[in-house]
């Protein structure tokens, strides 16, 4: 180590993260959101808390390893056409650490192949299912950095950064809940050096450098590469909160039309109560029986026989022997009115409908 290196402990270079900011505009979003929209966002924020408490607890070990490095938290490249959300890159004396943080739920095994499986429950309640592999995001992720700090070199250098590329970059997933059992027995030792619980990533780290055979960089040239990277960085363009307004429009939009149909509905029932002109209203006052006589009922009754068999279903699916009666008394003149008697789903109007009213308007 030169005698002019001063630096000692690490250094946090950048500590801001989009899931903070995206935290915040879930708080602003659930004070516009309607109720139904709610619970989506808080099950969201749930998420994004919890990942925010393993990128924590990461720092807290990061900050307090004593280990000489530059700390960048949270960094998106983009580069031909490709893209990388990097959780922490660490640049050390001897290494680049690229960083890959997993707060996940549950057991985690890792089978002979390097596929990555998640556990949960017991008895009836156990579950397990197939999550992507955090090895191979950050062998993406690495890919990435070498096409970009392979373009910034000169000829010689770029064979030279290329030779040592692989001693000089190394990938860590660190595996952030403390309750999360990692059985990694059958995997290939290649991704087992990968994988790390928080409580022993200091550890790790210094053992990779005590490992590496790399040249220490000095003070000056960890900063150079820190702020190579840092000049890099760019804004994640994926707005992560599009969703929620999109659902806000459509579920404001929703419940205005229920609103809407619901006023409708009334007017309507309140016409028929009071109305006394019309054909419809003079067969709400006689009886039952005298409906039940008439040539509209028939045919609809008809109608309703004639489909039941031809679906093999009980008649009283298609419409009840009161709900006929309703549809007499109400005498829609579009299939949408069908709505307003009890009864009627958006399904059976779209199956029925157009026939109910044809019948209607034989009789209308």
């Amino acid at each position: 180590m030169g005698i002019l290196n001063k630096m000692c402990e690490p250094v946090v270079l950048k500590e801001s993260s989009s899931a903070q900011e995206q935290l915040q505009q879930l708080e602003y979003y659930q004070i516009l959101a309607p109720k139904s929209v709610i619970p989506l966002i808080e099950r969201d924020k749930a998420l994004i808390k919890y990942g925010i408490n393993g990128e924590e607890a990461i720092m807290y070990e990061l900050i307090n390893s004593h280990i000489p490095m530059y700390i960048i938290h949270d960094i998106f490249f983009e580069y031909n056409g490709l893209k990388a959300q990097i959780d922490y890159l660490l640049i050390t004396r001897k290494l680049i650490i690229v960083l890959e943080s997993k707060n996940l739920y549950g057991n985690i095994s890792v089978d002979s192949s390097g596929n990555f499986v998640r556990k949960s429950g017991s008895g009836k309640t156990f579950s397990q299912e197939g999550i992507y592999s955090p090895i191979t995001q950050n062998e993406r992720h690495l890919a990435l950095i070498k096409d970009m700090r392979k373009a910034s070199l000169d000829f010689i250098s770029k064979i030279a950064f290329e030779n040592n590329f692989n001693k000089n970059y190394k990938s860590l997933v660190v595996m952030a809940n403390p309750k999360t059992v990692i059985d990694y027995r059958y995997a290939p030792r290649d991704i087992k050096e990968q994988i790390v619980k928080v409580d022993g990533l200091t550890r790790k780290i210094n053992t990779l450098i005590s490992q590496s055979t790399m040249f220490d960089m000095s003070d000056n040239q960890m900063m150079g590469l820190a702020k190579f990277f840092l000049s890099l960085h760019r804004q994640n363009p994926v707005d992560y909160t599009a969703k929620y307004q999109e659902k806000i429009n459509i579920a404001s939009k929703n419940e205005e039309e229920k609103s809407q149909k619901n006023i409708q509905k009334i007017e309507y029932k309140s016409y028929n109560n009071t109305s006394s002109g019309n054909a419809s209203a003079s067969i709400k006052r006689s009886s039952n029986n005298g409906i039940e006589e008439s040539p509209i009922y028939k045919a609809l009754r008809q109608y309703r026989y004639e489909k039941s068999k031809a679906e093999n279903i009980k008649p009283y699916i298609i419409f009840k022997n009161d709900e006929l009666v309703e549809i007499i008394n109400f005498m829609p003149q579009t299939p949408e009115q069908l709505y307003f008697i009890g009864g009627f789903s958006e399904d059976k109007i779209n199956k029925y409908g157009n026939d109910i009213i044809a019948i209607l308007d034989r009789y209308r």
